[in-house]
C-alpha cells in the first residue's frame, strides 16, 4: 500500500512538472523587448558571460554590466554592479562549467525552472515531515497540495520562467534552511547545524533576505529556545554569512565602490523618503496592488494566526508553527527595511510572499486545524478556498504576457550580427539604434555596445577618449544613408530587419559630412528619422 502510495505521489510530482515546462519550453532561450522583467536574466547572462571571457577574478570578482571593449576597458568604465552580491551568477556560473558549449541563456532559463521545482520539493517535504502527528494520507495530500500550487501558480510561473537573478536565487536556500531548522528542532542534530550555516551562506552570496533570516532564526531560538543546546551554538550560524559580508565590504573598499552602495542602499531602502515609510501607502502600494484584496486578507489572517500560537505559548506547540513565524518574519523584515526595492520590483518581490501563503494557507493551517479539530473536515473548506482565491485574483498580466510572449528583441539581427563579427577594437555608432548596459536585453546578445550621441560635440568628445587605433562602423537605414549622400563607403555588411535594410560601414572620425548624419540632433534640430532605442 505504502509502495503504490508512493508511486502515485512520484507520479503526480512527475506530471505537475512536466506540465509546468510544456508552458515554458516555448520561451526558453529568447529574449524579449516586450517583458521588460526579463532585464534581470539578461543581466545574469551579461555577468556570467563577462567572468567567462575575462576571468572571475581578473573581473575583481564584480559584475561587470559591460563587456570589455577599447571603449569600456577600464574596471571603472564597464559599471560595476554592486546592489548585490554574485551568488546568483556565480550559480549559473558553475552550470556552465558542466555544460560549456550550451547557451548561457538557456542554461539560465532551465536552472531557473529547476528552481521552482526544487522549492516545491522542499516546500512539500517541510509540510510532509513537520505534520507527523498526521495519519499517513493526510500528510502524503498536504505536501502535494502545496507542491502542486507552487508548482501551478501563473505568477510563480511568470517569474521562474521570465526572471533570473537575486530574488528568485536566493528562494531555494530560503527554503532549505527553514528545512533545516525545522528538522533541528525535532531532533537537535549536529549535521543539520553545520548544513544550515552553509546554506545560510549560499543565501548571503544570492540576497539580502538573507539578513532578516538569519536575525529571525537567532530571535526565534531565543523565544522559543532549542533542547539540550546553548544559545552560542546558534550564534555560530552567523559566522560564516559575517565572514561573507566582510570580504564584500573590503572587496568594495578596495575597488572604491562603498560609496556606490550606500547610494543604492538609500535609494533602496527609501531612508531619505519618509512617505515610502508610510505604512497604508505601503501596503496599498505593494501588498493589495500585487496580492488583490482577498489575497492580502488570507495572508495578513494566516500569519496573526501563526504569531497568535506562537505567543500563546502552547507546551505543545508545534514546530511547523515557529518556522512559519520565522519565514513571515523574515519576509516582513527584508519588505519593510528595502520600501522602496519592493515597490519599484512588486512584480518579483511579490513571489515571496506567494511562498508564504502557499506553506501556511494551503500547508500549516490545514494541518493545524486538523490537530486541533481530530478531523479534515474544516481543514478541506480552507484549502479550497485560499486555492481558490490564490489562483484567481493573480494579477491578470502574469498570464497574459506569459501566453503572449514576444520572443523578439529590437535589433536583435544586428545584435547576432555584432555577436559573430565585432571585434574589441571596434567602435559602433548609430543615430537610430542604442545597445547599451541598460536596458541589457539586447547587449546580452550582442555582446558590444552601439553608442548613440545627441550633437556633434559629444560625439567628438567621444572620438577624443578612444585609443587612436579604434576600428569606427557607422550602423544606418537606407534610408538615412542615402540622405547623408555619402560616397565610396567601405561598407562592412547589410542586415534586414524588421523590414529595413541596415547597412554597416567603417568610416574615419572627423569627417564633418558622416558625423552629421550620426547625432540625433544638429544645432537644435531633431532628425526626422524615427528614434528608436534598442529596447524601451
Amino acid at each position: 500500500m505504502k509502495i503504490t502510495a508512493f508511486f502515485l505521489y512520484f507520479l503526480a510530482f512527475i506530471f505537475t512538472a512536466i506540465l509546468t515546462f510544456m508552458i515554458c519550453k516555448n520561451h526558453l532561450g529568447t529574449l524579449s523587448s516586450s517583458a521588460p522583467h526579463q532585464w534581470l536574466t539578461a543581466s545574469t547572462v551579461n555577468f556570467v558571460e563577462n567572468w567567462e571571457s575575462d576571468g572571475f577574478l581578473n573581473d575583481k570578482a564584480m559584475m561587470l554590466e559591460l563587456p570589455k571593449s577599447i571603449e569600456n576597458s577600464t574596471f571603472e568604465s564597464r559599471k560595476p554592479y554592486v546592489s548585490y552580491l554574485p551568488g546568483a551568477a556565480l550559480e549559473i556560473t558553475l552550470v556552465k562549467k558542466i555544460f560549456p558549449s550550451s547557451s548561457t541563456l538557456v542554461l539560465t532559463q532551465i536552472f531557473n525552472l529547476c528552481n521552482q521545482f526544487l522549492i516545491s520539493l522542499v516546500l512539500a517535504f517541510i509540510l510532509f515531515y513537520g505534520s507527523s502527528s498526521l495519519p499517513g494520507l493526510y500528510r502524503y495530500l498536504m505536501a502535494l497540495a502545496v507542491f502542486i500550487t507552487w508548482q501551478s501558480l501563473p505568477a510563480v510561473i511568470y517569474v521562474h520562467s521570465m526572471v533570473f537573478f537575486s530574488d528568485q536565487a536566493v528562494l531555494l536556500p530560503f527554503c532549505l534552511a527553514l528545512l533545516m531548522e525545522l528538522i533541528i528542532r525535532k531532533r537537535a542534530a549536529m549535521p543539520a547545524y553545520l548544513l544550515q550555516s552553509f546554506i545560510l551562506s549560499w543565501a548571503t552570496l544570492c540576497d539580502w533576505l538573507a539578513i532578516p533570516l538569519i536575525a529571525s532564526i537567532l530571535a526565534f531560538r531565543f523565544l522559543s529556545p532549542l533542547k539540550n543546546r546553548r544559545l552560542f551554538d546558534s550564534a555560530q550560524l552567523m559566522l560564516l554569512p559575517a565572514c561573507i559580508l566582510i570580504f564584500f565590504a573590503l572587496q568594495l573598499y578596495h575597488t572604491h565602490l562603498w560609496q556606490l552602495l550606500m547610494q543604492r542602499f538609500s535609494l533602496r531602502s527609501g531612508l531619505y523618503d519618509a512617505s515610502d515609510w508610510f505604512l497604508i501607502h505601503f501596503i496599498r502600494g505593494f501588498f493589495v496592488a500585487s496580492l488583490g484584496m482577498v489575497n492580502f486578507m488570507i495572508l495578513l489572517g494566516s500569519m496573526i494566526y501563526i504569531y497568535y500560537l506562537f505567543f500563546k505559548k502552547s507546551e505543545k506547540m508545534p514546530e511547523l508553527v515557529v518556522v512559519s513565524a520565522i519565514a513571515m518574519s523574515a519576509c516582513i523584515m527584508h519588505a519593510f527595511i528595502l520600501t522602496n526595492h519592493t515597490l519599484v520590483h512588486a512584480t518579483f518581490s511579490i513571489v515571496k510572499f506567494y511562498f508564504l501563503m502557499t506553506l501556511l494557507a494551503i500547508g500549516v493551517i490545514p494541518i493545524l486545524l486538523i490537530n486541533a479539530y481530530k478531523s479534515i473536515s474544516l481543514a478541506i473548506p480552507v484549502m479550497i478556498f485560499a486555492a481558490w482565491y490564490h489562483f484567481i485574483t493573480i494579477p491578470e498580466s502574469h498570464a497574459k504576457t506569459l501566453l503572449a510572449f514576444n520572443s523578439y528583441v529590437n535589433y536583435q539581427e544586428i545584435a547576432f550580427w555584432l555577436e559573430k563579427h565585432s571585434g574589441f577594437s571596434d567602435v559602433f555608432i548609430s543615430k537610430q539604434i542604442s545597445i547599451q548596459a541598460n536596458p541589457p536585453q539586447a547587449i546580452a546578445l550582442s555582446k558590444k555596445s552601439v553608442h548613440t550621441f545627441a550633437s556633434l560635440d559629444e560625439l567628438r568628445r567621444f572620438y577624443s577618449s578612444i585609443p587612436k587605433h579604434a576600428n569606427y562602423y557607422a550602423i544606418l537605414d537606407r534610408n538615412e544613408f542615402n540622405q547623408c549622400g555619402i560616397t565610396n563607403p567601405m561598407i562592412k555588411n547589410r542586415i534586414y530587419s524588421n523590414k529595413n535594410e541596415w547597412i554597416i560601414f567603417k568610416f574615419i572620425p572627423g569627417n564633418d559630412k558622416i558625423d552629421k548624419c550620426l547625432v540625433k540632433q544638429i544645432q537644435g534640430r531633431v532628425s526626422a528619422c524615427r528614434m528608436n532605442t534598442a529596447i524601451n
